[in-house]
C-alpha cells in the first residue's frame, strides 16, 4: 500500500511535516484530472490506495472538497462497485481515468474549482493540513478513515487497526479521540453542498457501526 506517511515506533517521535512536494504534485495532477472530466459533464473512474494490492476502479462524481483533520478530502458520489457518498484523500487517489457517462446531478460546485496548479497548491499546503501534535494520531486516524471508507469493515482492515493500536499503546481515550475526528470529518462532508439527505443519513448510521466495530462509536 502506498503510505504517505514516514512509519514511526514511538509515540514521542518528531511532529510530522506538511505533505511533501511529491505528494502535493500528484495530488494538484489528480484534482486537475477530475476537474476537468467533472466540468466537461462526465464522470470518472479511479483507482484509491485503500490496502488493497489491486485497487478496484470506482466510478465517482466529484462533489465538493472538505477541510478534515487529516487533510483535504474529496466528497463524492460513487456508482459502482457500491453506490453511496464516498469520501477520498486526493494523495491516495491512485489513477484517474474519464468515464463517457454524465453527471447524475446538475449545480456540481466542484466543476467551478479554480484548477490553475497555484490554486490548488495552496489549498493543499496552506488549508488543508494541520500539523498533528502526535504520530500515532495521523497513523491510526488513516487506518480507521480507510477502513470506514465502504462502510463494512475487512478482518484485514480490523488486525491493521488494532496493529496501530498496539504499536503506540493507545488508550480507550486516543481511541476515542480519533473515532471522534474520523465522524467529525464525514459529517463535515455530508454537509459541505448545503443538504443532509436520507442516502446521507444512511451511510452515517453505517459509518457509526463501522467506528463501533473499531472498538467505539461517538453518540
Amino acid at each position: 500500500m502506498i503510505d504517505p506517511a514516514k512509519r514511526v515506533s514511538s509515540r514521542n517521535d518528531s511532529t510530522p511535516q506538511p505533505p511533501s512536494d511529491l505528494f502535493v504534485d500528484r495530488s494538484i495532477r489528480i484534482l486537475r484530472e477530475l476537474g476537468l472530466n467533472t466540468q466537461a459533464g462526465v464522470m470518472s473512474w479511479i483507482r484509491y490506495d485503500k490496502s488493497d494490492p489491486d485497487p478496484p476502479r470506482r466510478l465517482v462524481e466529484p462533489t465538493t472538497l472538505v477541510d478534515g483533520f487529516s487533510g483535504t478530502l474529496l466528497r463524492t458520489i460513487q456508482h459502482e462497485p457500491e453506490v453511496g457518498v464516498r469520501h477520498f484523500s486526493p494523495r491516495q487517489i491512485v489513477e484517474v481515468e474519464r468515464a463517457e457517462l454524465p453527471l447524475s446531478r446538475a449545480g456540481n460546485k466542484f466543476s467551478s474549482l479554480d484548477l490553475s496548479e497555484s490554486s490548488i497548491a495552496a489549498l493543499l499546503r496552506a488549508k488543508s493540513w494541520r500539523p498533528l501534535e502526535e504520530r500515532w494520531f495521523s497513523e491510526y486516524y488513516r487506518r480507521v478513515w480507510n477502513s470506514v471508507l465502504d462502510t463494512h469493515i475487512t478482518e484485514f482492515e480490523r488486525r491493521e487497526c488494532d496493529d496501530i493500536v498496539r504499536e503506540h499503546g493507545l488508550d480507550l481515550s486516543q481511541i476515542r479521540t480519533v473515532h471522534a475526528a474520523v465522524f467529525s470529518d464525514y459529517l463535515r462532508g455530508c454537509v459541505a453542498d448545503g443538504a443532509v439527505t436520507p442516502q446521507d443519513e444512511e451511510q452515517i448510521e453505517l459509518v457509526l457501526s463501522c467506528l463501533d466495530e473499531l472498538g467505539w462509536r461517538p453518540g
